[in-house]
């Protein structure tokens, strides 16, 4: 209390980096030169520069590292350009931290499992289980062409992806790789917990329509990898035009079983679901105690949707949200 002045001291909640790539980089051409150690079992942030330039030009694989690709200032994100070939691809946690993404020239998955799994990784089931999360936050993807997550064609168990404070925009070109297929897809796994909150995913067009928002492989549940519950939540989160004609939700597995918890809060869904997202989200299945519903509109093409079967929970907000813009 004596000190002639205020002494301040520089705070920080983020991870010191492992390394600082500057702007105008090739990330696809700085790992293949610079490659992650083998072994490590450590998180590994990479920082981008604030508001810089990156390109993607072919398939980044991380591996077995648990990568945090990252901004420190979410004010002024840097972009990333992805390729015809450009994605990132894993087969361990991931993060992705205050960064925009530029898709419209890939044809492949935004984030992919690896075709080739880590080693160490085969669990229950023959699943290859990630433990940790895919963890991407206050990030925004444009032109997304494919799968937003994708599994690649093999047996994975993602234990847990959080999508937090994103906005996703879906191709709208007919030739599509999502065209006719789903958005996040686990053709032989599943996410055990899944979670979108405070997020907007939209397209502009139906050339393009998705066949369904989530879909996992029918034989995908909880204890056939190990856990004890799996859930799927929805929470504070806007839906426009995604998934007009096809269904919500794919995933037999979880369907009717007290180890499944579902929550569905404060969404707005505006053409999205062909009338049926809340009986789409519970896989058919009605009535489950373990389901979760308060304050979500959903409007389709003007009229809403009968959802007495399913959310049940008479907070429904039939209310058009005249969006200015989606």
């Amino acid at each position: 209390k004596d000190a002639e002045s205020t002494t301040e001291v520089a705070f920080t909640t983020f991870v010191p980096a492992y390394a600082a790539i500057p702007s105008g980089t090739d990330l696809y051409e700085y790992f293949q030169s610079n490659p992650l150690p083998a072994g490590n079992t450590d998180e590994l942030p990479v920082d981008l520069e604030s508001g810089g330039s990156y390109t993607i030009s072919d398939a980044l694989d991380f591996g077995a590292n648990r990568v945090t690709l990252r901004c420190t200032n979410k004010e002024n994100r840097p972009t990333i350009t992805y390729g015809e070939k450009g994605g990132i691809t894993t087969s361990a946690p991931l993060a992705i931290k205050n960064i925009k993404f530029e898709c419209a020239q890939s044809d492949d998955a935004v984030i992919a499992l690896s075709k080739t799994p880590a080693e160490g990784i085969l669990g229950k089931g023959d699943y290859y289980i990630v433990n940790g999360a895919f963890n991407i936050v206050n990030c925004e993807f444009n032109d997304v062409k494919a799968q937003f997550i994708y599994d690649n064609d093999v047996k994975y168990c993602l234990s847990n992806a959080i999508i937090d404070n994103c906005i996703v925009k879906l191709s709208s070109s007919a030739s599509s790789g999502v065209s006719g297929n789903a958005v996040i897809y686990f053709k032989q796994g599943f996410i055990n917990s899944l979670l979108i909150s405070n997020s907007t995913f939209y397209q502009t067009s139906t050339d393009a329509d998705a066949k369904y928002f989530v879909q996992y492989n029918n034989s995908g549940r909880c204890d056939r990898a190990g856990f004890n519950r799996n859930s799927i939540s929805y929470t504070n989160n806007t839906f426009y035009n995604v998934v007009k004609s096809g269904q919500w939700g794919n995933y037999n597995g979880f369907a009717g079983r007290n180890t499944s918890d579902w929550l569905m809060a404060n969404n707005i869904f505006v053409d999205c679901g062909n009338k049926q997202i809340a009986r789409r989200f519970l896989h058919g299945r009605g009535g489950q105690a373990t389901a979760t519903f308060s304050f979500n509109t959903y409007m389709f093409e003007g009229e809403y949707e009968n959802t007495e079967n399913y959310d049940a929970s008479g907070t429904n907000i039939e209310e058009d949200p005249k969006f200015a813009n989606p």
